[in-house]
């Protein structure tokens, strides 16, 4: 996918997770610092669907950081809604390119599982070890690992 469409399929993608939100006319940074806290918290809180809509808002404001996608993704993850939180997953890990996080593939495995996608939720895993083993992250390693087996049986 060359650059135009992937900000065309991003910008779809932000239209879609943000509708019917409106927005304030100017985002200062102490206002999203403190918007940001209020998503955290509420998730943190198991508040998941609120704190997806505090995400979104985020994401409005600046599409371009991938720890919003992040939280937004396992909002969507937490509530049952799969397909979308993989999409958040995969606009993170793009965000990321440089330093790719084992964990965003493990929750993009899990969401495949969910979903019944086991081969695509084992190459996810795959991913997740290439990621940790240029890490050395002993302890995703060990995870990735358990979760292969455990998949790799069904």
């Amino acid at each position: 996918m060359d650059s135009t469409n992937f900000e065309e399929a991003m910008d779809g993608i932000i239209k879609e997770m943000t509708k019917g939100i409106d927005l304030p006319e100017v985002f200062t940074p102490i206002k999203v610092k403190e918007l940001y806290r209020l998503a955290y918290s509420l998730y943190r809180d198991k508040h998941y669907a609120d704190a997806s809509y505090f995400f979104r808002i985020l994401l409005a404001a600046n599409p371009r950081r991938a720890k919003y996608w992040k939280g937004l993704g396992a909002c969507l993850q937490m509530i049952g809604e799969h397909r979308p939180a993989l999409n958040c997953y995969v606009l993170c890990q793009t965000l990321n390119l440089e330093q790719p996080d084992p964990y965003l593939f493990i929750h993009a495995a899990d969401c495949y599982f969910a979903l019944g996608e086991v081969e695509p939720g084992l190459k996810a895993l795959d991913a997740a070890n290439l990621a940790a083993q240029e890490k050395m992250d002993t302890q995703v390693i060990n995870h990735v690992k358990l979760l292969k087996e455990l998949w790799s049986k069904r």
